[in-house]
């Protein structure tokens, strides 16, 4: 029973994660973790690393079929 609730669960989130559902911020989570990284080279200069904007982000169902 165990194993099925797991399997339930590692299906949930792969499904969550590729209809954007889920959203996963690996850089907050190696950040948290105290794992050093890369940073986004995307990222706004100065800003520090972990900590998000207050700007919206897009889905990563709007990354992939973007609207006009």
């Amino acid at each position: 029973m165990r194993w099925l609730l797991l399997a339930g669960l590692a299906f949930g989130l792969v499904t969550g994660v590729e209809k954007g559902w889920v959203e996963l911020h690996w850089d907050q989570f190696l950040h948290d973790v105290g794992v050093p990284f890369v940073p986004d080279p995307d990222a706004q200069p100065g800003a520090q690393p972990g900590v998000t904007s207050l700007e919206p982000r897009s889905s990563s169902r709007e990354a992939r079929n973007p609207s006009l």
